[in-house]
């Protein structure tokens, strides 16, 4: 079809062929077997000059008509891979454990550029230029595609300064404020399996960094999320507070509209952040 719409515009077999960069010869036999498959001449050929059949013009109309709505999709699809990709996401997940790994998928994958939109709300990904959000819970979320790509454990987290070493669970929270960052089910679960008498009452606070930061005072104690506060416990600033680590079924979600998952580019950041989630859950793991 390319063959025949150059000669289409040139009017000439010379001028078409070069047009494409293949030999005269070739053009001919492609326009000839077009010819043949439809069962109608597209050209009238007289001496040197040629000129379209009324069939040829019809198909001629139509065929640059389709090639255009081709360049046309082609040109959107270019621009949205070309587009940075925005990625709702929580500031705590951002700041200790996405941004830190972002360099190496930027050197891996050049052409996908990522703008990390932090957030403490849900993302409504039906509206505005959002791309993706990452969710931290259970899911998952009506409306939506979503992928498990790093499973979280959870445990009572205290600052090593403020530590006293006791087995003795109604000792342990005796008189400290418990923090939590707008997710009780956390600290419900780790009670039920301290097995407390009575639970304490939790302050709630809307940033998980927030947490992090009064629990690192020695304000209280916190529910530790372990991929966000790794960090902490290699430098020995943070340690559990009488309690293993605790997979209670949370997790981070990769979230998009449905279908959506499908684009190279998001199918390509999707299958990188769960390479890497799973690399830092094998860390957990003992082989």
């Amino acid at each position: 079809m390319e063959a025949f719409c150059a000669v289409a515009r040139h009017l000439s077999f010379r001028g078409a062929a070069e047009s494409i960069g293949i030999s005269q010869s070739a053009l001919t036999r492609h326009v000839q077997n077009l010819e043949r498959d439809l069962g109608v001449p597209l050209f009238e050929r007289r001496g040197n000059t040629i000129k379209l059949t009324e069939k040829g013009r019809l198909l001629f109309e139509k065929a640059e008509q389709a090639f255009q709505w081709l360049h046309d999709g082609l040109s959107q699809v270019t621009e949205r891979a070309a587009s940075p990709l925005r990625v709702s996401v929580l500031p705590s997940l951002a700041a200790s454990w996405l941004a830190p790994r972002l360099p190496a998928f930027a050197t891996k994958h050049r052409d996908i550029a990522v703008d990390l939109v932090p957030d403490y709300h849900l993302a409504d990904l039906n509206v505005g230029s959002t791309d993706l959000a990452l969710r931290y819970g259970i899911g998952p979320w009506r409306g939506t595609w979503s992928r498990a790509f790093m499973r979280e454990e959870l445990a009572p987290v205290v600052a090593s300064t403020a530590w006293q070493d006791s087995t003795d669970v109604e000792q342990i929270f005796a008189g400290r404020t418990l923090f939590g960052a707008a997710q009780p089910f956390e600290w419900d679960r780790l009670l039920d399996v301290l097995g407390l008498s009575s639970k304490p009452a939790v302050t709630s606070l809307n940033d998980y960094n927030v947490v992090i930061s009064a629990t690192l005072a020695g304000q209280g104690i916190m529910v530790g999320r372990r991929s966000l506060i790794q960090s902490h416990f290699d430098d020995g600033r943070l340690v559990r507070a009488g309690a293993p680590w605790m997979d209670c079924g949370t997790a981070y979600h990769v979230v998009t509209r449905p279908g959506r998952q499908h684009e190279r580019a998001i199918s390509t950041f999707i299958a990188w952040l769960t390479s890497e989630g799973a690399a830092t859950n094998d860390l957990w793991d003992p082989h």
